[in-house]
């Protein structure tokens, strides 16, 4: 049957052949779905139905005073009908959106336009085999100068790779004091943190992005051979983490010389409340950034090791 297929096709949209898996995304999909059939395609239909139904009592009644108030009555309540369902229609299609909004949410994104909601699937890092261990020196590591190293004052096991290059003080609070809470962890153990990058302002991120990205005027980086992931400012730049204050990359120190990325994460910064990016490609075992800021964003979440 035709109506079936049409109908199960606009209502139900993931779990079929060639469809992806269904998501919390696709749950609101589907209601904003039935909504728009019982109201844009099963409404006009009952209510032609009924106004030919009404015209056709009110003509065959002729003098017929009780027919002529049936057929009135059929055609007055079709009208309050359509203004019914129409309003509720709008209420709860506006409900959905304001519930569904445009986020992200396990493995899915939200995108509402006007009264439909479409769901992208998130593709998930893989994460098999990954792990932070000691990399190997490659040009993606930052080149640490030991005569640059710089302790940071009143917080014992900071340093800054090079004072001049290094901000942080414009990092956001909580990633101040986490990164201060690390140092204070570090010390105990024989180590220090070296932050070879904190906040950066538009023009230094721009830059990063020209020297590693093969077209730093685009939306999306696509990095060149060798070189890190790097954001690309938009605008303003708040949709880079470092601009914002929301990121440090942090590189376990010891003896003059870089120790165990992984016995920095596990011991001092997931303590701290840091996350690792890890699962990105390729991997920045550097890069830190706060789990309570990435619950926010639970698909870049997915790039990160928090445990």
């Amino acid at each position: 049957m035709v109506f079936p297929s049409i109908v199960s096709a606009r209502l139900v949209p993931c779990g079929g052949a060639g469809e992806g898996f269904c998501t919390v995304c696709d749950f609101f999909s589907l209601t904003q779905n039935i909504f728009n059939f019982v109201a844009l395609t099963l409404t006009p239909i009952v209510a032609v139905m009924l106004i030919f139904w009404g015209g056709y009592m009110f003509l065959i009644s002729g003098v017929n005073p009780a027919g002529v108030t049936k057929a009135k009555s059929i055609l007055k309540n079709t009208v309050i009908g359509l203004v019914i369902v129409y309003a509720g229609y709008l209420a709860a299609s506006y409900t959905v959106k304001f519930f569904a909004g445009e986020t992200s949410v396990a493995g899915s994104r939200f995108t509402t336009a006007g009264f439909s909601i479409q769901c992208t699937r998130v593709e998930l890092p893989d994460k098999t085999g990954v792990k932070i261990g000691d990399l190997t020196e490659t040009e993606t590591i930052p080149e640490i100068v030991p005569g640059k190293i710089t302790p940071v004052p009143d917080i014992p096991g900071l340093k800054l790779s090079d004072p001049d290059d290094v901000d942080i003080n414009q990092l956001e609070g909580n990633v101040r004091n986490g990164l201060s809470q690390a140092a204070n962890l570090a010390v105990p153990l024989g180590l220090d943190l070296v932050v070879t990058s904190g906040f950066r302002s538009r023009a230094e991120q721009l830059a990063l992005a020209t020297q590693n990205c093969q077209d730093p005027a685009a939306d999306r980086c696509v990095i060149k051979p060798g070189r890190p992931i790097t954001c690309i400012p938009q605008g303003d730049g708040s949709n880079c983490r470092h601009t914002t204050g929301k990121a440090v990359d942090v590189w376990c120190w010891q003896n003059n010389s870089k120790c165990s990325q992984s016995a920095l994460f596990t011991n001092v910064m997931k303590p701290s409340g840091f996350c690792v990016l890890l699962y990105s490609r390729p991997p920045e075992p550097w890069h830190f950034e706060l789990k309570t800021d990435l619950d926010l964003d639970p698909d870049r979440k997915q790039s990160f090791r928090c445990d």
